[in-house]
């Protein structure tokens, strides 16, 4: 069983607040949702078609780690090659967004923002064909 919940972020050079996460009843998920905040838009998806869902957040949903270090217990093919941190990911990731009876939303309803990401890059420096008399650096 994976845990799922929405996922807030932030950005400031492109001002705006997107929430990504399940679509809940309860505890039980339908669907993901991606929601920009600015715009008002929401794209999101139910009825387990993969292919048209929002990408999911890895900061969005939690699993027992044997997912990863044991491929057998959880389907997948075992491998002589070390597994791949970006396999993994996309393998948690390609479940989470395929088989919602694995999943549960985290807290009921999933009405709760559970994880903020805040992209705190700071913005270009102003090039010296923009800079006025007044604010030049001294």
């Amino acid at each position: 069983t994976f845990g799922a919940w929405p996922v807030a972020r932030m950005s400031r050079n492109e001002r705006k607040v997107v929430i990504q996460g399940p679509a809940c009843s309860s505890s039980k998920v339908l669907g993901w949702f991606s929601r920009d905040l600015m715009s008002n838009g929401t794209a999101g998806t139910g009825g387990g078609t993969a292919a048209t869902s929002p990408e999911i957040d890895v900061h969005g949903f939690a699993f027992n780690s044997s997912v990863l270090w044991d491929p057998e217990r959880w389907g997948r093919y075992p491998t002589s090659e070390p597994d791949k941190s970006q396999d993994s990911m996309r393998f948690v990731q390609q479940v989470v967004s395929e088989d919602y009876s694995k999943v549960k939303g985290i807290p009921p309803d999933c009405l709760e923002i559970m994880v903020w990401g805040v992209d705190t890059t700071p913005p270009p420096a102003p090039s010296s064909s923009q800079q006025t008399p007044g604010n030049k650096r001294r």
